[in-house]
């Protein structure tokens, strides 16, 4: 193998290799029962391409499922996700079934279908073999009981990941070309269109744009000037230099028509959206501030940092394996666009240095972290506003200390009118007119005491009562580093192994005095197994008896997380009264919060 081939095999020491090798040299324990679950994946589908299909992944699976005599209780899908790395809803759905002991086969149609990546393969492989798991390749036929079928195995899951090494490579290339002749990368930006108004598909082009369905206005190569979308950037550009907040543009945007210039209709400013995922909607200040920063609109193409191809990987907590890069929202690179810039470039200078320079207040250092904590930041929500707020206006109410530094809660819609609504130039000056759009209705603007709220908070927590039969998977998850999953395992297999003994018993194949003794060490076996015995956790046990203690003794941000699982929401009015608590289930029945 060319050891050039992976640099992360670089790292690894011959004597690690050997090991890793030699583990798939172990034969595999035979389960006792054929459970099996099929793992489907694909990243993208590619015209004419059959074999990958998501239809056609689980129909070869279940085929030879049926022909091998198992039974297959699940098929678990990863859609649009990439092989290379584990960090996949559904991958990661697999792995808790495995170690709860719910899977005696993993079957995919190829084995790329699993991993793009050798060395996380062979991290699944070896979780596999720890729990009695066996791995079936369906269309690559691989007989993992030898030795010479597992080292192809091993070969296999290295060589898939060439397509996403030489994938990488090319793109990066292709891309670098692109930008380095002035054209951009990526989708359009608002602003900004193909051109082709014939066969127009932007998602501000029928009924909105008022060239579309006309003779094309140039060839769809370079990005063209959206005949609507133009104004708003150039209007976004020249409130922020005259010293408007992002905040206070975007609600300007909002609840303001304009008629464009030459006579022109009158329309309300929108997002372009992203086709496919949400429409065109309002204008929150982050997508403001995305156009104040991006150079394309003074007529650049940029290229942001981004970081090399990683292939590192944790199978389990694929979160710590990733690699992240600073100041990405910085250009690196900046090349003449052949696209017609929008607004000049001092002027988009003049924003950058305006951005900066209210960037520059954030606390820093040891007053950043004297960060105060807020039960109910992200739960709470305010009553008076969820029927009367317009929609896209946020009702959450938001922790902040008010001018004397004790804690409050503000109405984050009360907070969003605080501005001024008057432009800070006048449109006429860009060739627009504007007219109010419908009147907004009028907002509250007060603040409530936290500690009024949040004991509310409290005394409904105490009244929680958890059920006894939870009591043992909760003591599970703290006995145990696996959590409760471990635990049903080896209860599983355990009661598993007691019906065999019966079942040979009944046939004549075992004696009444060996089933009386195998009897006897499973139960025992069983009851060391019970997490309430353990006498780390007997101080635990009354605890969960009475919630109330147990909740006095966890810290904030412990009662802030368990909040956050609970709740939906909890709805306060002006008086800081909680009129409704929103619980998701089961925890609306246990608090007593259905409705009868």
């Amino acid at each position: 193998m060319d050891p050039e081939f992976n640099p992360r095999f670089q790292s690894i020491t011959p004597e690690q290799l050997l090991k890793q090798v030699y583990s798939l040299t172990q034969p595999p324990t035979a389960p006792r029962t054929k459970r099996g679950i099929i793992y489907i994946r694909k990243s993208r589908m590619l015209r004419g391409e059959t074999a990958y299909s998501p239809a056609e992944q689980e129909s070869a699976c279940r085929a030879y499922a049926a022909s091998q005599g198992m039974e297959v209780v699940d098929a678990i899908q990863d859609l649009d996700k990439s092989g290379r790395n584990s960090d996949r809803d559904g991958f990661q759905r697999l792995l808790r079934k495995i170690k709860a002991g719910e899977v005696d086969y993993v079957l995919v149609q190829y084995l790329d279908r699993e991993f793009r990546n050798g060395m996380s393969f062979i991290q699944f492989y070896d979780l596999l073999q720890k729990y009695g798991v066996q791995f079936v390749s369906v269309n690559e036929q691989l007989d993992t009981r030898s030795f010479t079928g597992r080292f192809m195995l091993f070969v296999l899951a290295v060589a898939a990941e060439l397509p996403v090494w030489n994938a990488s490579e090319r793109v990066r290339a292709a891309k670098r070309a692109r930008r380095e002749k002035g054209l951009h990368n990526g989708g359009y930006r608002l602003g900004y269109c193909n051109g082709l108004c014939s066969t127009c598909t932007d998602p501000n082009g029928a009924g909105y744009c008022l060239l579309y369905g006309s003779p094309e206005s140039q060839r769809g190569r370079i990005q063209s000037p959206h005949p609507v979308e133009q104004h708003a950037v150039r209007l976004i550009a020249h409130e922020y230099a005259a010293g408007k907040s992002a905040r206070e543009i975007a609600e300007y945007l909002n609840t303001t028509q304009f008629q464009l210039p030459e006579n022109g209709p009158v329309v309300q400013f929108r997002t372009k959206g992203v086709p496919g995922f949400h429409p065109p909607g309002e204008f929150q200040p982050s997508s403001i501030l995305d156009i104040i920063r991006n150079p394309f609109y003074a007529g650049f193409v940029s290229h942001h940092p981004t970081p090399d191809l990683n292939m590192n990987d944790n199978i389990e907590n694929p979160k710590a394996a990733r690699v992240g890069v600073k100041n990405r929202r910085a250009p690196d690179e900046l090349h003449q666009g052949q696209h017609a810039a929008l607004i000049s470039v001092d002027l988009w200078q003049k924003n950058l240095l305006i951005l900066r320079a209210k960037g520059n207040r954030t606390p820093k250092g040891e007053a950043r972290k004297k960060k105060r904590a807020y039960l109910l930041a992200g739960i709470g929500r305010c009553a008076e506003c969820r029927d009367q707020a317009a929609p896209g206006h946020p009702i959450h109410l938001r922790g902040t200390p008010n001018g004397s530094g004790r804690r409050v809660y503000r109405c984050a819609n009360a907070a969003s009118r605080r501005i001024d609504p008057t432009p800070a130039i006048d449109p006429a000056t860009l060739g627009l007119h504007s007219q109010p759009s419908a009147a907004q209705a009028s907002l509250h603007w007060s603040s409530l005491p936290a500690e009024l709220l949040e004991d509310q908070a409290h005394e409904l927590l105490k009244q929680l009562r958890l059920p006894k039969e939870w009591h043992e998977d909760i003591l599970a998850y703290a006995a145990s580093q696996d959590g409760p999953a471990a635990y049903k395992r080896q209860r599983y297999n355990l009661i598993r192994e007691l019906e065999r003994y019966k079942a040979m018993c009944q046939a004549g194949l075992l004696d009444l005095a060996s089933l009386k003794t195998n009897n006897e060490r499973i139960g025992g076996e069983l009851r060391r197994l019970d997490p309430r015995i353990d006498p780390r956790l007997r101080t635990l046990i009354p605890l969960l008896a009475d919630f109330a203690s147990l909740w006095e003794q966890m810290t904030p941000q412990e009662q802030h997380s368990l909040l956050k699982r609970m709740f939906q929401g909890l709805y306060f009015d002006g008086e800081g009264r909680l009129v409704e608590a929103r619980a998701y289930a089961p925890f609306d029945r246990l608090l007593g919060l259905t409705e009868t």
